[in-house]
């Protein structure tokens, strides 16, 4: 990314902590995170993870086992399955001695190999779009991320598409990733394509996962969100990711669907027992 010395970060390292920027806020629940943060920072560390040669990414779990407070965190990386041909790193957040997210990123060797584009997907360019409204209850999202929606795609109910570029990096001063990019934009999925009314209801994610098919390139990532409500208290959100150049990567989210506190925000369920 250009002009990083302008650019602010979704967090800062401060004596070996992350400590979040206001950006960082939970649209759910007063004094803790959000998902699209905690995803990035988790994509982050298990991509600049040491490798003994280069390697692509093929799959990323995202699963968040608890609310993480906003206030400096400890988070790490470690490589959990070495290997020349495969590897796998786990990342972890962790605050109060509490486990509160977890990532495993599964990485190939990177090699000339065929292609094979089995369902080539385009999109709608850019151009013209508007800007999404500001997120109300995290007003500082706007200055971190430049997003423009497609209201065309909003017209089929559950059906959502937008355009994202990031305006500030994941870790102040460090630069972020395409990929990093990708994992960010995925926790989106559910925002731009879920039908439910959020004046009565919550639907926050529990997980996301992403395969890829190649790495991203470039500033400007598109996702494309179909959401599904089964009426039994949960969701999923299928999501189609791609660049100027085409579709990357397929990802999921698992919804948990509530109904509103009374003060207008309700925390996300608890982390299972044990976590």
């Amino acid at each position: 990314m250009s002009d990083t010395a302008a650019r602010g970060g979704f967090f800062a390292m401060r004596d070996g902590l992350y400590v979040p920027s206001a950006v960082q806020d939970s649209p759910w629940e007063v004094g803790f995170q959000n998902g699209m943060g905690m995803g990035g920072l988790l994509m982050h560390l298990a991509h600049h993870a040491e490798t003994p040669a280069p390697m692509t990414p093929a799959r990323m779990t995202i699963e968040i086992l608890g609310q993480l407070p906003h206030k400096p965190f400890e988070a790490y990386a470690e490589v959990v399955r070495p290997g020349k041909r495969m590897q796998i790193v786990e990342s972890t957040l962790v605050s109060d001695g509490k486990i509160a997210a977890r990532g495993r990123l599964l990485r190939i060797r990177k090699a000339e190999t065929p292609v094979l584009e089995g369902d080539p997907q385009s999109f709608p360019p850019r151009e013209g779009l508007g800007l999404r409204p500001p997120n109300l209850r995290i007003p500082a999202l706007a200055e971190a991320v430049e997003m423009r929606l497609d209201k065309t795609a909003l017209r089929d109910q559950g059906h959502g598409r937008i355009w994202s570029r990031l305006k500030w990096d994941v870790v102040e001063g460090q630069e972020t990733a395409p990929i990093v990019h990708a994992a960010m934009l995925a926790d989106s999925g559910s925002g731009v394509s879920n039908p439910s009314d959020r004046a009565k209801w919550i639907s926050p994610n529990l997980d996301i996962s992403l395969h890829f098919t190649r790495e991203p390139v470039g500033e400007w990532l598109v996702l494309e969100a179909r959401t599904t409500l089964g009426g039994e208290g949960s969701g999923l959100v299928n999501m189609v990711l791609g660049d100027e150049h085409g579709a990357f990567a397929r990802a999921h989210q698992s919804l948990f669907i509530g109904p509103l506190g009374p003060k207008g925000r309700a925390p996300p369920p608890a982390p299972p027992a044990g976590s």
